[in-house]
């Protein structure tokens, strides 16, 4: 923003145009860490950067956006909204499976209608490959129907 008003201080009709009312799109970056183990990295700007203690208060602090879902509990992850929440959850509870069986009971509206989008993403995460048949039905897929044919055809 800073950059658009100063290169087009000599255009106050541009300027008028992209700045007038317009409402930016909010651009970020969030981390999904994916591991057991606790973030190891810096979590804002200060602690990624060595600076010298008297320049650290002219810094801006700039958070990082973590998301670390083993450590965060389900219901938490749930508030990501359904989509990104069942993912987070299945991943989350993927290891153990009487964990994920239990969640797959508690959550079974979120599972039964997940989009192929989910799906895809917990395949590339977890590597659970699922029968091909019941995978994409009016659009979504249903995760419950597909872990109980897993489980029924490993026994």
């Amino acid at each position: 923003m800073r950059n658009l008003e100063y290169k087009n201080r000599d255009q106050p009709e541009q300027t008028r145009i992209v700045l007038n009312g317009k409402k930016f799109p909010l651009v970020t970056t969030i981390v999904i860490w994916l591991s057991a183990e606790p973030w190891p990295g810096a979590k804002n700007l200060i602690e990624m950067l060595e600076v010298p203690e008297e320049y650290v208060m002219k810094l801006p602090y700039y958070p990082l956006h973590l998301i670390e879902p083993f450590a965060l509990t389900n219901e938490e992850l749930m508030k990501y909204g359904p989509e990104v929440g069942t993912v987070l959850v299945f991943i989350k509870n993927s290891k153990n499976q009487y964990q994920r069986s239990d969640e797959l009971k508690k959550y079974e509206a979120e599972f039964s209608n997940v989009s192929p989008l989910a799906y895809d993403w917990i395949y590339a995460v977890t590597k659970i490959e699922f029968d091909r048949k019941i995978k994409i039905r009016n659009g979504v897929i249903n995760m419950c129907e597909a872990i109980i044919q897993m489980q029924n055809s490993s026994r």
